[in-house]
């Protein structure tokens, strides 16, 4: 993943590869009261934007940052770019 961006959507099957790329930033309690309080949204890597990696968006706010680069709908981490 180095020097692009990716995301990925927060459901609860995501939590463990979120929480290994988050590594420090948030721990599991606080994804889970993110969660609760925002409903399900985007983990985002981006290596280019210090102060976007390691974030939690909302789809509103994802999708007012980012597009995806390629189709790869599948994929658990999808590459992204910003707007």
């Amino acid at each position: 993943m180095a020097d692009q961006a990716w995301a990925v959507y927060v459901t609860k099957d995501n939590y463990p590869a979120i929480l290994s790329e988050a590594g420090r930033k948030f721990d599991r309690d606080f994804l889970e009261r993110w969660v609760a309080q925002e409903g399900e949204g985007w983990f985002v890597r981006d290596k280019l934007s210090p102060k976007l990696d390691c974030c939690l968006f909302s789809d509103l706010e994802f999708f007012q940052l980012y597009m995806f680069s390629n189709g790869d709908a599948d994929a658990l981490f999808r590459q992204v770019t910003k707007l």
